[in-house]
């Protein structure tokens, strides 16, 4: 039989490893296709860690806070920055262009299947780059700082901003749909396979919205500012906020478990294919994280007590799973 102290160590293995490299805040995170893991920090550096936690390569081409970074298919890496421009870096960490259209800050960067960039300012706008930095076009539908972006498989770009909206653009720049349920800025925005698009606010929510802009669902399960989002193939949405938490959330709003490994306001989150959860935080930290999946050999009883003070008893057929995390999922079933 698990008891309390045995699953507790089990939801122990979540935190696989910690990068420590960073002198300062690190404010964005992504991960590509091969399990290397790009990041961007208040220290102006860009940074690439290997899949065992060990830096590869630093950039150093920013002379202000890097906000923002990208992967493509190909290795190529797109940076963001308060110096305000986008910076192309091949897979050996060599700047290949500088974009530098915009008049403020630069605070996010996402690129697409055909390697058009996009660029999220506080010059108000959102920009379109070709693959060799030349623009495509400006979008200056928001009437404030536009804070990230997301961009799908169609072409599709989604803009999160101080206006406290998130904006739909098609492909060519026109403003598609607004959506205005946020009650105060927008920091965070992810969209998935589907076309349900996700954002973080500060707030203290995040939202679901479907491809027609309408909302989906609401979780308060934050305490404070949600600062980004992400969603991996399976539609599992993970959040990170000013409370200090990543949290794991399904695809109907329920949350399945919270980690709560940094000190500080975590700034921003990656998922790869294989469950694996980057996170970044104000505490100068890239943490690797994953609760692993227990699958009971045989039919078992679990006492579990970390909800009520009184034991709860629960059975698991052999072949049934356990999800791990500050509640437990049995089948769809949580804790």
């Amino acid at each position: 039989m698990l008891n309390k102290d045995s699953i507790s160590e089990y939801q122990e293995l979540a935190l696989q490893w910690s990068f420590t490299g960073h002198t300062s805040t690190v404010i964005s995170v992504a991960v590509d296709n091969d399990g290397f893991l790009y990041s961007a920090s208040q220290d102006e550096t860009v940074r690439k860690i290997d899949s065992d936690g060990n830096e590869v390569w630093r950039f150093t081409g920013h002379t202000n806070t890097a906000n923002g970074v990208a992967v493509d298919n190909n290795g190529f890496v797109y940076s963001a920055s308060s110096d305000d421009t986008v910076r192309k870096i091949d897979s050996d960490g060599d700047e290949v262009w500088g974009f530098t259209g915009h008049t403020g800050s630069v605070f996010g960067v996402a690129v697409d299947n055909n390697g058009f960039v996009y660029s999220a300012s506080s010059d108000d706008t959102v920009r379109k780059i070709d693959s060799d930095g030349n623009e495509v076009w400006g979008f200056t539908g928001h009437t404030d700082s536009v804070r990230g972006l997301a961009v799908d498989n169609d072409g599709f770009v989604y803009s999160v901003s101080d206006d406290d909206t998130i904006r739909k653009i098609d492909p060519d720049g026109n403003e598609v749909w607004s959506f205005t349920e946020h009650t105060s800025r927008v920091f965070g925005v992810a969209v998935d396979n589907d076309g349900f698009v996700y954002s973080g606010s500060s707030d203290d929510t995040v939202r679901k919205i479907d491809s027609d802009g309408n909302e989906v669902w609401s979780f308060s399960g934050h305490t404070s500012t949600v600062y980004a989002v992400a969603v991996d193939n399976n539609g599992f949405v993970y959040s990170v906020s000013s409370d200090d938490t990543v949290r794991k959330i399904d695809s109907d709003g329920n949350e399945i478990w919270s980690f709560t490994g940094h000190t500080s306001t975590v700034r921003s989150v990656s998922v790869d294919n294989d469950g694996f959860v980057y996170s970044v935080s104000n505490d100068n930290t890239v943490k690797k994280t994953e609760y692993p999946i227990f699958e009971a050999p045989t039919d078992m009883v679990i006492s579990y007590g970390e909800i009520s003070h009184k034991p709860q008893r629960l059975t698991l057929k052999a072949g049934e799973t356990l999800h791990g995390g500050r509640n437990m999922q049995i089948n769809g079933w949580y804790l």
